[in-house]
């Protein structure tokens, strides 16, 4: 039986991968708050970033049931939000 280790270079791949990562994640959030600093200096930093991840993607909604009130009910939400 041969015994498999991992290999040296399984060790630098992962490495590098949790690197790579890291600087993309680093990005992204500098770049979140270099654009929640932009023109809008009136608002609050933390305020203005939530408004930018949060309220500018919509609202959850969830709907758990059937028949004909769920998908009238569905598409009065969907055009409200619009």
């Amino acid at each position: 039986m041969a015994e498999s280790s991992p290999s040296s270079y399984t060790g630098t791949l992962v490495l590098v991968l949790g690197a790579v990562f890291f600087f993309l994640g680093w990005k992204k959030a500098n770049t979140s708050l270099i654009d929640a600093l932009g023109p809008t200096e009136k608002i609050q930093i933390l305020e203005n970033l939530y408004r930018r991840r949060k309220l500018n993607r919509g609202p959850k909604v969830v709907a758990i049931g059937g028949g004909t009130g769920l998908s009238t009910n569905a598409k009065r939400i969907k055009t409200y939000y619009k």
